[in-house]
């Protein structure tokens, strides 16, 4: 029964993106206070909890780094929908995935520290002030029957709702439940990450996570003072853009051609850390440099609180993405080979089931308020205080990195790249 079940098999992975003062498929949004942090506040390590998406987060980023243009990805939705795949795997597939994804503890470990995690950071969000939701949720086949072991472990350790969808006979409708779904759970940010194709009758199961949060800068920039000034996309180009400003006391630090700037949230469990090249760098390209902020604990420690005039421009980064070449490169191709894969854990027998496709959808949107964003990603089978510094200016008028994280645990939950706030 179960060989005619999984007749031809996959497995399909989708991606919802990241909403920052804006939309993506996880949506987060952030707002200022008038309060500013006494002193440093971020954490210099990062928690052990935290560590396999770090890790996984600067692996994917390293890999995207090469394309053009504005980028923005969430390692954090990414990782729990690979982690909850995972959960299923055996054998070798385990192995590649535990490789990929960075785990080094035992599967049951990982699992129960990281919804822990999640449970913690959704919580502190909530009672300070900002709203952050992250929901995972599966949908199964009719008629497939899941080991009980693997649904355990999605509704224990990440919260899943288990729905079931008849991709067999009606894939649209199935892309249709899950993008609603995925609407839903970042309040509208997100219309859905599913397109046409993406699911078809071999889909056996559908493993998704959505994200979205709001909240207010603790230090709101005054409308009153954007204005147009220019922005150098490059040596060659510069545009015009609305530049907010705001002096103040913010974690700051300088080495090496680079400044860091840590922007937080009302709360203060929340940031945006933004890393810009000095001028001279700007020739470089920042389609050259990394995605997202790197060495990050690097610059966590040089961090201090710092006077800053802070000039910073209004954007709005979108993005989709097929994360299958990522994947294959950081290791994990068996679970993309119909033939090799094993995913026994969730279902049938090894060789039944096997990645189809990983997909993810981000947005961030920064303005005088704050950040929104919001991301998700979908996994689918089928059947196969320191001393006084000088001031400073920290003026983001050329190309930069940014992050947005937890500080007390280094979670990173967005990455993102500015190189023309103009585009999307």
């Amino acid at each position: 029964m179960l060989r005619q079940q999984f007749a031809s098999r996959s497995l399909l992975i989708r991606g919802l993106g990241l909403t920052i003062a804006g939309s993506c498929l996880l949506v987060l949004t952030v707002g200022f206070q008038a309060e500013v942090p006494t002193a440093p506040f971020v954490a210099v390590k990062v928690s052990p909890a935290a560590l396999p998406c770090r890790q996984f987060g600067a692996g994917v980023c390293a890999q995207l780094q090469a394309q053009e243009g504005n980028l923005v990805f969430s390692p954090l939705s990414a990782w729990s929908s690979l982690a909850m795949a995972y959960a299923g795997a055996r054998g070798s597939t385990a192995e590649a995935m535990a490789g990929a994804l960075s785990i080094a503890a035992g599967p049951g470990d990982a699992h129960e520290q990281f919804g822990k995690l999640l449970s913690d950071l959704r919580a502190a969000a909530s009672a300070e002030g900002c709203e952050l939701r992250i929901a995972n949720a599966a949908w199964l086949q009719q008629g497939i029957v899941p080991k009980a072991d693997f649904i355990r472990t999605l509704t224990e350790a990440y919260g899943a709702e288990i729905a079931h969808a008849d991709f067999v006979r009606s894939p649209e409708d199935a892309s249709a439940q899950v993008n609603r779904w995925v609407s839903l759970k970042t309040n509208g940010k997100l219309g859905g990450v599913l397109e046409p194709g993406d699911l078809n009758e071999w889909t056996r199961l559908v493993l998704a996570n959505a994200i979205y949060f709001k909240g207010q800068w603790a230090s709101r920039f005054p409308i009153g003072e954007t204005r147009p000034e220019t922005f150098h996309v490059s040596e060659a180009r510069r545009v015009q853009v609305q530049m907010m400003h705001q002096t103040g006391a913010f974690l700051y630090a300088e080495s090496e051609g680079m400044q860091a700037l840590v922007v937080p949230y009302k709360g203060n469990r929340l940031a945006m850390v933004v890393v810009l090249p000095s001028q001279a760098e700007v020739g470089r390209h920042v389609e050259h440099q990394e995605l997202g902020v790197p060495d990050a604990e690097k610059w966590l420690e040089k961090l201090r609180l710092h006077e800053v005039d802070v000039s910073f421009p209004r954007f709005s980064i979108r993005a989709r993405m097929d994360l299958e070449p990522v994947l294959r490169s950081l290791g994990m191709g068996v679970a993309f080979d119909s033939r090799r894969a094993d995913f026994s854990g969730i279902a049938g027998a090894p060789g039944d089931l096997f990645v189809q496709k990983v997909v993810q959808g981000a947005l961030i949107e920064v303005d005088e308020e704050g950040t929104t964003a919001a991301a998700a990603t979908a996994v689918g089978i089928g059947c196969s205080a320191s001393a006084p510094l000088p001031p400073a200016t920290f003026t983001a008028d050329r190309p930069f990195r940014c992050a947005i994280i937890d500080i007390v645990s280094g979670l990173s939950l967005f990455e993102g790249r500015l190189s023309d706030p103009r585009s999307q």
